[in-house]
């Protein structure tokens, strides 16, 4: 046997997985020392351009990055707020659960640092759209659309409890949706890690549970079968009278 077909078999003998993210999937966020992580300084790569948005505890900038010249988005913690070790911790948290949340409908982290007048930031893809609050009004946004965006939402929030993650601020507002089939989940300053999933082990045949196959009724074997237009119109008790087809 050659090694091609060695290794042909060998795939065909293979147990399929059950696990939709197979083992390769780290399920451990790593959130160790997060408190003491040295920052690095690199904000001179980054051009502001804007304000996105503002909260009580900092801001989102518009900035551009002069490496690679792409928009980025900065989630800044104000320095007031970067000297309190509880509000450090948060922002760090947060940072390192979205960052290792590698799914497509998260949004990805670029760096992690701190600017010279103490203030921490997250550089994160900048991402444009409607969130799903506006897009339930908009005409635009069909069903069908709509119900694309939702499964794919699930999909994010699965992946995150595959690894001991929830959100804990799901809602219409933290939704976006993009012009080109882009789904985000946003805003993960909230979520908690309840705990490290134990790795899955790929299923083999001696360990899955057998399953039961449906019984075909007394009379009948266990080929495929239809009923008679007068069965399907009987009561169960008639199930009897089915026949096989051809």
């Amino acid at each position: 046997m050659s090694s091609d077909d060695a290794q042909t078999k060998a795939l065909r003998t293979e147990p399929l997985r059950t696990d939709p993210y197979g083992t390769d999937v780290d399920p451990v966020i790593e959130l160790v020392d997060v408190e003491d992580v040295t920052l690095a300084n690199e904000v001179g790569r980054f051009q502001p351009v804007g304000v996105l948005g503002r909260g009580g505890m900092g801001e989102v900038r518009l900035m551009r990055d002069l490496r690679i010249r792409r928009p980025v988005a900065f989630k800044v913690l104000r320095s007031k707020l970067a000297t309190d070790r509880a509000y450090r911790t948060r922002f760090l948290t947060e940072a390192r659960i979205q960052g290792q949340l590698e799914h497509p409908s998260i949004v990805p982290v670029h760096d992690l640092g701190e600017t010279s007048d103490g203030e921490l930031y997250i550089a994160m893809k900048c991402v444009r759209g409607a969130t799903l609050r506006r897009a339930l009004k908009d005409p635009k946004f069909t069903r069908r659309r709509l119900l694309t965006a939702f499964s794919s939402v699930c999909l994010a929030v699965e992946f995150a409890h595959r690894r001991g993650v929830v959100h804990r601020d799901l809602k219409p507002e933290n939704v976006m949706l993009g012009d080109f089939g882009e789904v985000y989940v946003l805003d993960w300053g909230i979520a908690k890690v309840l705990h490290a999933p134990p790795k899955r082990r790929s299923p083999t045949r001696s360990s899955c549970p057998a399953r039961r196959r449906p019984r075909a009724p007394a009379s009948c074997s266990a080929h495929p079968i239809t009923w008679r237009p007068s069965a399907a119109m009987a009561p169960p008790t008639s199930a009897a009278t089915c026949s096989r087809s051809a």
